[in-house]
């Protein structure tokens, strides 16, 4: 006998796919963000109807990529939210 999961792959799916949106949603030039291949930098600017964000991965340099590529908005520290560094960070910065 097979055992399937019909409604959990489609919801988990679904719920993803909400996600990445709210986020990319929320990127407004001056955001800093990694893309799914790490890099690291600040949202220039967005073409949502291209589905591309130009970002600035060091002084006077910029990249291109589908915004799709854009996976996490990083928080004030610069770190991504609910890793140990973002803890890290946060705490130090508590202690300023």
């Amino acid at each position: 006998m097979e055992h399937r999961a019909p409604l959990l792959v489609p919801r988990r799916q679904k719920k993803a796919r909400q996600q990445m949106q709210e986020r990319q949603n929320a990127m407004t030039p001056g955001t800093r963000v990694m893309t799914q291949f790490g890099v690291f930098g600040t949202i220039v600017s967005i073409d949502r109807e291209a589905n591309r964000a130009v970002i600035e991965v060091a002084p006077k340099t910029e990249i291109t990529v589908h915004l799709g590529a854009v996976t996490t908005v990083l928080d004030d520290n610069g770190q991504v939210p609910g890793t140990p560094e973002a803890a890290r960070a946060a705490a130090a910065q508590g202690e300023s």
